[in-house]
């Protein structure tokens, strides 16, 4: 898709294996004007409309959102249908929304769109026909065309728990698979030392070849607590340290992002 108002490219690219409960959709942005482009934002809008709309229907659809995962979903329980979707490469903030929709298709305008990419909204109580959107940044697209990119998966279940373990087996997944790629390049992430952390910890990368680097930490809401590092580093190991003597407990993530991978890993701070 190319939005000629904003100069981007974007490419959509569906991944799937057979006897898997889920599929992933990845989001390539590529800025193709000269100049920077930054305050940009990926997203998915889901809307699988399950609401039953007859004039006595008690089950129109209600929803719900896992912080943990990211997950935003929509269920109709008296049916048993469950579908989720949740973002993969990055914490879950800004978040995801579920909007309340009328069944007559007037609302959700582009302002609401905007709202739901760019702010974690907890979803309303009560029936409606409701949507998800989920949306991750911002982000710099910059002018040399480097792609940003996200990851999403689409998730459904028979039942909740069906539903939240689909949703971790797909994370599960693409973690393996992504850490799998880096390492085939050489890109690596060390795992925090010490974990559990109560005062500082080091955290230990790679880079194959010289380029800019950022290491920050997130909390599981998505918002970023800490930068450790965002600069140009030479190619080899470089180590960095995370002070956690402001930090509340809690499970942390530490994200490493290069124009090339990103990859995660988890931190656990204890008091």
């Amino acid at each position: 898709f190319r939005s000629t108002d904003l100069g981007v490219l974007v490419t959509l690219t569906v991944r799937a294996r057979t006897g898997d409960p889920f599929v992933f959709i990845e989001l390539a942005a590529a800025n193709e004007t000269a100049a920077d482009l930054a305050e940009v934002y990926l997203g998915l809008f889901a809307d699988w409309d399950i609401f039953d709309d007859s004039e006595d229907a008690s089950d129109d659809d209600r929803g719900a959102f896992v912080p943990d995962l990211g997950l935003a979903y929509v269920f109709d329980s008296d049916r048993a249908q469950f579908y989720g979707v949740m973002p993969l490469l990055t914490p879950a903030y800004p978040g995801a929304r579920l909007s309340g929709y009328s069944t007559d298709d007037s609302g959700g305008t582009d302002e609401d769109l905007f709202a739901a990419l760019t702010g974690f909204v907890p979803p309303a109580d009560g029936e409606a026909e409701r949507a998800v959107v989920v949306g991750q940044g911002p982000y710099t697209l910059t002018a040399d065309g480097t792609p940003v990119v996200q990851a999403f998966a689409l998730v459904p279940g028979l039942t909740e728990a069906e539903l939240i373990a689909n949703a971790e087996a797909a994370r599960a997944l693409f973690s393996v698979a992504t850490e799998e790629a880096a390492q085939a390049g050489t890109y690596r992430l060390d795992s925090v030392y010490p974990n559990p952390v109560s005062t500082t910890a080091t955290v230990g990368f790679t880079l194959p070849t010289a380029e800019d680097a950022r290491v920050e930490v997130f909390d599981l809401l998505g918002r970023r607590v800490a930068t450790l590092t965002d600069g140009f580093r030479a190619a080899g190991e470089h180590t960095v340290t995370l002070d956690a003597t402001g930090l509340p407990s809690g499970v942390y993530v530490v994200r490493l992002a290069t124009p090339s991978a990103t990859l995660t890993e988890r931190v656990t701070v204890i008091r």
